[in-house]
């Protein structure tokens, strides 16, 4: 009886043993990080690149559990230009997935930054806070309604948008006592729409001021003196709001009724 059993206990460590050895090996993989750990921008092509232990059948890449690409053969690198990136450290994620067995993972931190210029979440930064994080996004265009980019401020009436810094409040009494589209706010009644977004609004006299000084980030603003006076959506008095030159870089204040300027719009992010 002993040595059946002990017969039948070599027999299931051969088998065991013949199993272990037919099974495949688990593929390993390990995700490179792109120039050797720099901040990362958007716009610009990152190459992620994936080595595993043998051949597999697809490599999977995520962003912050969002996929973003995938390769199906050696060598498994992902060309990819992210859009749209907040700044601050986000998590890349490879799954690799091999003809036989399970999936293997694995993930690296990568710091993105924005920067003046940029084409972000609508419109081109022209204006960062200090934490590098947050700021304002102005259209390449001017707000056209009717083939018409040249609108008078408000009529007569004091409206009460007199914010320096609040552009989005201001907008929004623009819009509300906009009955034409003649009128600056007018376009602005049911969420001015651009690039997929509906908070864009007039900027403010501080946030048009960013705005002038920093055009060059943007971009698109007419050459000739005549042509470049834009309104900020900061009212003054009961007749005049405060406007800009973006050639002459003038801050003026002037009659909301007998001027027609233009509107670039903005957003914050």
């Amino acid at each position: 009886m002993k040595k059946f059993a002990l017969h039948m206990l070599l027999l299931w460590i051969i088998w065991a043993c013949s199993e272990n050895q037919n099974a495949p090996d688990q593929v390993t993989c390990a995700l490179s990080s792109p120039s050797a750990g720099l901040p990362v921008s958007n716009n610009q092509e990152v190459e992620l690149q994936v080595t595993t232990s043998e051949a597999v059948l697809q490599v999977e890449f995520f962003l912050d559990g969002i996929p973003i690409g995938t390769v199906y053969s050696e060598p498994y690198i992902l060309h990819w230009t992210p859009a749209n990136v907040g700044a601050g450290n986000h998590q890349v994620t490879c799954t690799v997935v091999p003809h036989e067995g399970e999936n293997a993972q694995d993930s690296i931190n990568l710091e993105f930054i924005l920067n003046l210029g940029d084409i972000f979440r609508g419109g081109m930064i022209f204006y960062l806070d200090e934490t590098g994080e947050h700021g304002l996004v102005a259209s390449t265009n001017d707000v056209s309604l009717n083939n018409n980019s040249n609108f008078i401020w408000s009529g007569a009436e004091f409206l009460g948008a007199t914010d320096t810094a609040d552009g989005k409040g201001n907008t929004g009494i623009m819009a509300e006592a906009s009955s034409g589209s003649e009128y600056a706010g007018y376009a602005f009644k049911n969420g001015f729409e651009f690039n997929g977004y509906t908070d864009w609004y007039i900027p403010a006299r501080a946030e048009m001021r960013l705005l002038m000084k920093n055009q060059g980030f943007v971009g698109e603003f007419p050459s000739l003196p005549e042509e470049a006076n834009y309104w900020s959506s900061t009212e003054c008095c009961r007749i005049k709001a405060c406007a800009v030159n973006m050639v002459y870089l003038t801050d003026t204040i002037t009659n909301k009724v007998d001027h027609h300027y233009r509107i670039r719009p903005v957003r914050k992010f």
